[in-house]
């Protein structure tokens, strides 16, 4: 029993002070939460200040840690003597987890919440690494990993690096890193992959994850991938919409807003970080093709979501008009391009498109009677799960620097619908059945919300994010207790054995009983992270510092991209 005493007071002295490893990196940045977190949020981590956060650090300790207090705990059971003033404790945050309160309990202190939050990233990765690690996706009803990716390139690691790292679940991100590092090869497999899906997933979780840690090892990674991407990639030519990185061989087809308009900020951060000329020059493409469309898109109406392509590699917008899938990102990006770049004047045209596809939007698809506020599609009362990302844009647009053209009234007014967007957001899951959120709503002509069409859940963050945004923009209690209605629901009907599934009806009071076998990537990159964040202080990740791309992934503010723009957008582009 002594002996066990010893090695825990030995521990306590390796924990205190772990050994620092010494990478071939630059300077990481300072802390696993981002810049402008003290030491304080860099102990709760395991990490020391200006340390990289690879190698032998807490996380593994606390393994043993476990361990032994397992063996104290059975001796303690064997001899009825109090020993608890011995024991290390660990961090709230890393505690085993217990269940969330029951329901009309009033919600614990954030740091409870957060730490709830950890217990299901823990669960949900945990998961994956036992059946699945290596893979793209975890099947959690059947077991078994899925190649939704061509299967070799392990897109749930990818993108759910930079959430392990800013958790500070050290020994998990370690093993992760070590698959990165060894095995990772993005010419694995012949099969055509999504240009978008892969920029936006694994080259953002890439370059995240290296301006997180400062570990150049993921920079070369996104340098191997960028080159794959390339080949997609051609100058005075919309982005190919699929590339076999096996082959280099790309797919020249019709494309869309979402897939040719969110590849930017990814690029961006790459160029920046990069010598290679050949992958400076990508982002002065994707860029150009950003203007393309800018260009083609009508100056007094919203653009049709669909571009075509024409001989002379001109385009033209045609198809449907709204604010989710095949339009969405592109509208974000708008944004978050200016704020990446540190709202800088040489880009306050990108910040001045936005502004004005905001005020389109108002007109055209907001509706504010007749029901609750919605983002409806053109000529259909019905909203996307997906389009609660415009609560959060509007709110940024509002409080984060470099506003070009919004009056004070219509910042009011912006602020407003992004309010009332992010209530109707929660209200689908409040008003579920199934406590839990279908694809999509539609209303009837006394604004009553049903299901719209498909009704399934996977486990989207666009409703977590928009309460994010909300949450760290207003400071609004009532965002946090929405988020955290919506986290139980997560953990009592999509929490299973083997991970998280989702639904095949949730707007059913039995969808329980009729799951659906999916666990997605981006459950791991963007919804935990975003319920992580909703419970954490502001300066986690703080939104002056860094800017969110389209898959959760934050990325630095880098006043250079704006003073060094590749394209011309000082001015409005209209």
């Amino acid at each position: 029993f002594c002996l066990i005493l010893l090695e825990i007071q030995i521990l306590r002295v390796r924990v205190a002070k772990p050994a620092a490893v010494v990478l071939d990196a630059p300077p990481p940045v300072k802390g696993a939460f981002g810049a402008g977190v003290g030491a304080a949020k860099l102990e709760e981590a395991g990490l020391a200040v200006g340390s990289a956060p690879v190698g032998l650090k807490k996380g593994r300790l606390g393994e043993e840690m476990r361990a032994m207090m397992n063996r104290l705990a059975t001796a303690k059971s064997s001899r009825s003597v109090d020993v608890e003033q011995h024991v290390l404790l660990h961090e709230e945050e890393h505690r085993e987890d217990s269940p969330p309160p029951q329901d009309g309990a009033p919600p614990p202190p954030p740091e409870q919440q957060r730490a709830a939050v950890v217990g299901m990233m823990k669960h949900a990765w945990d998961s994956y690494a036992r059946i699945a690690f290596g893979m793209d996706e975890l099947l959690p009803i059947q077991g078994r990993g899925v190649s939704t990716f061509g299967g070799c390139t392990a897109i749930t690691i990818l993108d759910a690096l930079d959430t392990l790292y800013i958790m500070g679940l050290t020994d998990r991100f370690d093993r992760a890193r070590e698959w990165v590092a060894t095995k990772l090869d993005f010419a694995c497999s012949a099969s055509y992959q999504s240009v978008f899906e892969t920029t936006i997933r694994s080259l953002g979780g890439l370059m995240s994850v290296y301006q997180l840690s400062g570990d150049a090892m993921f920079l070369r990674k996104a340098e191997e991938l960028g080159r794959k991407l390339r080949a997609g990639l051609k100058p005075g030519e919309m982005p190919y919409p699929a590339c076999s990185f096996a082959q280099a061989r790309c797919q020249k087809r019709s494309t869309n807003l979402a897939e040719a308009g969110s590849l930017q900020m990814e690029w961006r951060a790459l160029a920046a970080a990069t010598e290679d000329p050949e992958l400076k020059e990508g982002r002065k493409i994707v860029e150009e093709a950003m203007k393309k469309i800018m260009d083609a898109a009508p100056k007094d109406v919203l653009p049709k979501n669909d571009i075509q392509l024409n001989p002379d590699n001109t385009i033209h917008l045609v198809g449907s008009v709204g604010m989710a899938g095949l339009g969405d990102s592109w509208y974000e990006y708008l944004l978050k391009m200016h704020l990446q770049g540190g709202s800088n004047e040489k880009e306050a045209g990108y910040r001045q498109a936005f502004e004005e596809k905001m005020r389109m939007m108002m007109k055209e698809l907001v509706r504010e009677s007749g029901g609750p506020v919605r983002v409806t599609d053109k000529g259909r009362d019905k909203m996307d799960h997906l389009a609660c990302f415009v609560a959060g844009s509007l709110a940024s647009s509002v409080h984060l620097p470099g506003a070009v053209s919004l009056t004070e009234e219509e910042k009011t007014n912006f602020m407003r619908v992004a309010g009332g967007i992010a209530e109707t957001c929660y209200n689908m899951y409040h008003m579920s059945p199934s406590g839990l959120a279908p694809e999509g709503v539609q209303f009837d002509n006394r604004g009553k919300m049903t299901c719209g069409g498909a009704c399934y859940n996977i486990q989207r963050p666009e409703a977590v994010e928009a309460l994010f945004y909300l949450w760290r923009t207003t400071h609004e209690q009532k965002y946090r207790d929405y988020a955290w209605e919506i986290f139980q629901n997560f953990e009592k009907v999509l929490r299973v054995e083997n991970g998280y599934v989702g639904l095949q009806n949730a707007w059913s009071p039995t969808a329980k009983n009729t799951p659906k076998d999916v666990m997605s990537s981006f459950f791991l990159a963007e919804t935990i992270k975003y319920f992580y964040l909703i419970f954490s202080d502001d300066d986690v990740i703080p939104l002056d510092k860094w800017v969110f791309n389209t898959e959760a992934h934050p990325l630095k503010v880098d006043p250079s991209l704006g003073e060094t723009p590749v394209v011309d957008f000082s001015h409005n582009y209209n």
